[in-house]
């Protein structure tokens, strides 16, 4: 899959720097109320093991206590935000699992009924294309019918969300009003990167599929990124990128970490005019893995691409 798991470092880098100043909402709500907290919206579309969630459910517990905290205690205030606000896709059904258990660490003390956290089929079904939170795309939302699944099941199931008992498959959906986006998306790009010998392990979608299905699957995607300035070229990076513009409301946050080439590289130019057509931008930190490029040449994802540029930006 060339997974690359965010840093606790970075991750709490970046939701520092989203929430920056003060978030909008935060800035024109009561939170001393509980329902201000189950209104917002904190998304991330690919949220592997949790890491950027739970730094991001951190400041917001910070600026909730500056604020006064609420009328009902810590407590109450986490188990509001963790069952309403705080919806996290993922690919790999191992990881939302320990999404679950990472942001369940933030409140132990009691019972987390059923967190937005939801697996997201990524294959072929009966033909068609299944692309995780990409799905999400043009407004395509993934559907699935109400029963219950175990925790790990074979190729080819529906949507599911974990719950309090296990995991149900769930009709999967993605607010289209969210505050903030935060997110680590996947790099890897048409072509595989590095040189031509990756191509085969490191495709677009990751080596789990055949090369008949991940054909399909970037045939599939390239449709549905016609006339968005994202590419294949560019990477999943940048369809992630559209998605985020899609769904977040209008003074709302985006705080993604990038391939650096999205400061510079060519096929990343249409995103950078949707980036400085639609949002403001606050800050873009770029840094540097200490590993050399040679050294990470063999791993998966190791193409010295992960030197990141992570930018924190409000939509206009």
């Amino acid at each position: 899959m060339a997974t690359n798991y965010t840093t606790v470092p970075a991750a709490v880098l970046l939701a520092g720097l989203a929430f920056d100043g003060g978030h909008a909402r935060c800035e024109e709500k009561d939170w001393t109320q509980l329902r201000t907290l189950r209104k917002l919206r904190i998304i991330d579309p690919a949220c592997g093991s949790g890491t950027l969630l739970m730094a991001a459910l951190q400041e917001i517990l910070k600026i909730q206590r500056r604020r006064g905290g609420t009328v009902n205690g810590r407590g109450v205030a986490i188990r509001e935000l963790l069952e309403h606000a705080i919806p996290g896709y993922e690919v790999v059904p191992a990881a939302v699992h320990l999404t679950a258990a990472t942001l369940s660490m933030a409140e132990a003390r009691q019972l987390i009924a059923n967190m937005p956290l939801f697996w997201m089929p990524h294959d072929l079904k009966d033909g068609k294309a299944r692309m995780g939170s990409l799905d999400f795309l043009l407004h395509s939302p993934s559907k699935g019918a109400a029963q219950h699944l175990p925790l790990f099941s074979e190729k080819g199931r529906d949507p599911s969300r974990v719950t309090g008992t296990g995991e149900a498959v769930y009709d999967a959906y993605m607010p289209r009003n969210c505050d903030v986006m935060i997110a680590n998306p996947p790099f890897t790009r048409a072509g595989g990167p590095g040189t031509a010998e990756s191509t085969d392990w490191n495709p677009v979608f990751g080596a789990g599929l055949s090369k008949t299905d991940q054909a399909t699957m970037t045939d599939a995607l390239r449709r549905k990124l016609i006339g968005t300035p994202a590419s294949l070229y560019a990477g999943l990076g940048s369809a992630f990128l559209v998605l985020a513009c899609e769904s977040i409301r209008a003074g709302g946050r985006l705080a993604f970490i990038l391939p650096a080439t999205a400061l510079t590289g060519s096929r990343w130019s249409p995103i950078r005019e949707m980036l400085l057509e639609e949002f403001v931008i606050d800050w873009v930190v770029v840094s540097h893995d200490p590993r050399a490029r040679h050294k990470t040449r063999s791993l998966p994802g190791g193409s010295g691409s992960r030197s990141l540029s992570p930018p924190a930006m409000r939509k206009r």
